[in-house]
């Protein structure tokens, strides 16, 4: 069992019970053998469990009347790195005890995790420009390409860089898995003091950013399922549901309204209607055109 995992029983074992003492804590600890291996948890080890996870997560640990607690149980919910983290984890403890049916349990592959992610989050961490030829898969033409790493994303089973590229003076977004010949140079650079890289992704869909497409708010129309299955899990940080009727729902984002966006409605088929701005109802009109006249040719 790594550390990692360790912390992240840790953490889920104190939040659930708000309140726990050592000795409680070191109780359910032992009887959970896939972690501990059958041994206890002591005073001095929990101790500089505490400081690993602060630094490792920024979730405070505290001890008050000789019972353990979250501090800042707000870092649970507010930052997304370390709520995916604790759920990663969490599953991959589930996974690990779960061999015996491992035939019946179904993943998604993300490839690119397997393509210079530990080395662009090192480089992340050290501030250090990276560089790596890129082909996209529009044109097939390979490019040698310098960048200050900013931030890296996952979206739709895929790891994507956002930097600033040196040869084309100004930030762009990669695909991990159209990198080859990946290196971390030795030259360091300074992060703007400004950037923060949800806020810079907050008016966008996906992980193109396209600044020239107007942010708007975007209603639309989801009829039933599907109204909730966005209800559940929604299509962007801004959405909010502004009516439920028999059979339907009407959410808004605020957004600008990209090809993934539009692509995204389009896979939810007739389930979805774009009621306003009648702009991007003229577009996503325009896309079902020409996916209609693909069909009507002989």
């Amino acid at each position: 069992m790594s550390m990692i995992r360790k912390y992240i029983w840790t953490i889920e074992t104190i939040r659930s019970y708000k309140k726990i003492s050592l000795e409680q804590l070191s109780d359910r600890y032992a009887a959970n053998e896939s972690v501990s291996g059958g041994s206890p948890l002591n005073r001095q080890t929990l101790f500089r469990w505490r400081n690993d996870i602060a630094e490792m997560f920024g979730i405070a640990i505290e001890c008050k009347h000789e019972l353990f607690y979250i501090a800042n149980p707000e870092v649970l919910d507010q930052s997304g790195l370390t709520q995916w983290l604790l759920n990663t984890y969490s599953t991959l403890n589930s996974l690990e005890n779960s061999l015996r049916v491992k035939d019946r349990i179904l993943t998604e592959p993300i490839p690119s995790s397997e393509l210079f992610l530990n080395d662009i989050i090192e480089a992340l961490k050290q501030n250090r420009l990276v560089r790596f030829t890129y082909t996209k898969f529009v044109d097939g033409v390979p490019n040698v390409c310098t960048v200050r790493p900013y931030c890296v994303k996952l979206f739709m089973q895929r790891w994507y860089l956002l930097g600033y590229c040196e040869e084309r003076k100004g930030l762009r977004t990669y695909g991990l898995d159209r990198m080859t010949d990946f290196s971390t140079t030795d030259e360091k650079f300074s992060l703007p003091n400004d950037f923060d890289a949800e806020a810079y992704f907050s008016t966008h869909f996906g992980i193109s950013t396209e600044t020239y497409i107007k942010c708007e708010t975007v209603t639309f129309k989801a009829y039933n399922p599907h109204n909730c299955y966005l209800r559940a899990l929604p299509l962007h940080s801004s959405q909010e549901e502004v009516e439920k009727g028999d059979g339907y729902s009407v959410f808004q984002v605020r957004l600008r309204p990209n090809y993934e966006f539009y692509w995204r409605l389009l896979g939810m088929g007739d389930k979805v209607q774009i009621l306003s701005p009648e702009g991007v109802r003229r577009e996503m009109m325009m896309m079902i055109k020409r996916i209609g006249s693909l069909y009507q040719k002989e």
